[in-house]
């Protein structure tokens, strides 16, 4: 299952990197496909390994599902998808269940929403995809503690897709940002299926 997974998540990635190469418009079901396998490939490990399974993966993965769906599919309901997002964030968060950095998580939270409001660009919105970045960056920093490295390539490349998410916001249009985004993206999701069932097999 793990290699029929890789295989055609490769073949996905080749497609959404060629028509982004290219601007071409219409694979939106394309990229939605590879967060929908990556649900399907969840499922299996849960129904496969009931016992040893942590039912919290599936629920990342339909977290994501959702996300991805209001994002790529319709397009709408931005702070809703951003919201699931974060919800994701933290459930890693408390898989890898190193205490030491939530403090800092907090913290990091709280002084961002004061940034925010000097600069004058508080809304939800704002906070919450900062708030984001802030936990994907105790995901690496927790996944590197603990001596996880898929998580951690997992993780810093989904960082990485965030940033690029930011600058495609704050920057003018361009089509190097939104190839960016895409060749970040599909490898951190995947990844991070892999490391769940390496983490379910021990």
């Amino acid at each position: 299952m793990k290699v029929l997974f890789i295989a055609i998540q490769s073949l996905l990635y080749l497609i959404i990197l060629t028509a982004e190469l290219f601007s071409l418009t219409g694979i939106s079901a394309v990229k939605f496909a590879v967060i929908a396998l990556c649900a399907l490939y969840a499922l299996h490990l849960t129904a496969s390994q009931f016992k040893s399974s942590h039912p919290l993966f599936l629920l990342i993965r339909l977290l994501t599902l959702a996300a991805d769906y209001l994002l790529v599919i319709r397009d709408d309901h931005y702070l809703l998808a951003v919201g699931l997002f974060v919800s994701v964030e933290i459930l890693y968060g408390i898989l890898m269940d190193n205490r030491q950095f939530w403090k800092w998580r907090l913290t990091a939270s709280v002084v961002m929403a004061a940034l925010l409001t000097v600069l004058g660009r508080f809304s939800l919105l704002n906070l919450l995809a900062l708030v984001n970045i802030v936990n994907l960056t105790f995901n690496c920093l927790d996944a590197l503690s603990l001596r996880q490295p898929i998580w951690f390539w997992g993780f810093m490349l989904f960082w990485l897709c965030d940033v690029s998410v930011g600058a495609h916001n704050l920057l003018p249009e361009n089509r190097i940002i939104p190839y960016a985004i895409w060749l970040f993206y599909v490898p951190s999701q995947v990844i991070l299926c892999l490391g769940e069932s390496i983490n379910e097999e021990k």
